[in-house]
């Protein structure tokens, strides 16, 4: 399993600018787990290293003392405190994403190829990338408008469910303009 998945991915890197042949669903899949992983493990530990913390009374981004001291000085309530805490946290998430984005763009190029070559493997043009570009940048524009809506969140999944039921549809059986069918990387 492991050196499947090594296969596939070392596949998907060596081909980051071939923009001509075919990919198999298994090596969609693989680098899109492989590119998960990357992005959403190191958020997740950050978060329950700060949940384990604070449940010891401490914390990763805030002095929890100096907070204390401020509200029982002010007279916050309880949800102030929790805004003033919250806001905290997000400002120091920006520097850990921001650290984020920089080890995630260099993928970005081969993820571009995989998904052309995903989508001539089952017969379209490799533009159709353009629709998987603009539909995001669609519903982030609505966002900006209607801020205060839950829309956007629901049609950002909508979308990505679509959109992996559309690139996970099954290979053209044999060759077809883009080329012959992948070999499957065992």
């Amino acid at each position: 399993m492991i050196k499947f998945i090594i296969k596939n991915l070392k596949n998907s890197f060596t081909k980051s600018f071939d923009y001509k042949s075919r990919a198999t669903r298994s090596e969609f899949w693989t680098f899109q787990g492989f590119y998960i992983c990357l992005s959403v493990i190191p958020i997740l530990i950050v978060l329950i290293l700060e949940i384990i913390y604070v449940d010891q009374g401490k914390s990763l981004f805030v002095d929890l003392e100096s907070l204390s001291t401020k509200a029982v000085k002010e007279g916050w309530s309880l949800k102030e405190i929790e805004n003033h805490y919250i806001s905290e946290i997000e400002r120091e998430m920006e520097y850990y994403e921001t650290i984020l984005f920089f080890i995630l763009i260099p993928m970005i190029i081969p993820w571009i190829s995989l998904v052309v070559r995903r989508l001539h493997d089952f017969g379209k043009s490799g533009y159709y990338i353009i629709l998987i570009f603009i539909i995001p940048f669609s519903l982030i524009l609505y966002n900006e408008y209607y801020p205060n809506t839950n829309e956007f969140t629901f049609l950002y999944f909508l979308y990505l469910i679509l959109f992996y039921i559309y690139i996970s549809q099954k290979s053209h059986k044999g060759k077809n303009k883009f080329g012959a069918v992948p070999k499957k990387l065992y």
